[in-house]
């Protein structure tokens, strides 16, 4: 299965850095066993109806409830909650 995370950071936040920020910790997931892959993807058209990254997970239907219950996820959560504008959650 892939679980994207897609994001978009409030106008006033500094992008670059949120989006390595997230980044980096969403890298730390690879080491979760039964996720095969994450990709992160940022946007290269700037335009205010744009988000701002993509979060590509593979993994097992099963691991998604160890990812929610890891400690990656539970910071990014917290950390990062009051610079996200927008998330849009989307497993198939």
């Amino acid at each position: 299965m892939n679980h994207y995370i897609i994001i978009k950071f409030k106008e006033d936040s500094e992008k670059e850095i949120l989006i390595k920020e997230v980044s980096d910790l969403f890298d730390k997931a690879n080491s979760i066993e039964g996720i095969r892959k994450v990709e992160v993807f940022t946007n290269s058209i700037k335009k205010p109806n744009r988000f701002d990254m993509m979060i590509k997970m593979s993994m097992n239907k099963k691991i998604l409830k160890v990812f929610e219950d890891s400690e990656i996820y539970h910071k990014f959560e917290k950390k990062y909650k009051d610079s996200i504008l927008s998330k849009t959650v989307f497993d198939c």
